[in-house]
């Protein structure tokens, strides 16, 4: 999907990033997953688990509520 364009290295965005409407591409970016080793695997959840903790924290998303309050 585009909109996790922002949130993804370049890398990890050849590999989950499909054409729009494109249920081939999906299956390839899919099976390509599917077949990394457990080690590529783990690192990619880390990878992605540090984003989730730095853009959608408990803190974060009482920052932008305060903010969207103040205004």
């Amino acid at each position: 999907n585009k909109a996790f364009e922002s949130i993804f290295s370049d890398k990890l965005k050849s590999e989950f990033i499909f054409k729009n409407e494109d249920s081939i591409d999906l299956a390839k970016k899919i099976s390509s997953f599917i077949i990394k080793n457990p080690i590529e695997k783990e690192e990619i959840g880390v990878y992605m688990s540090e984003i989730v903790a730095q853009k959608h924290s408990l803190n974060i998303l009482m920052d932008k509520l305060l903010n969207a309050l103040s205004l």
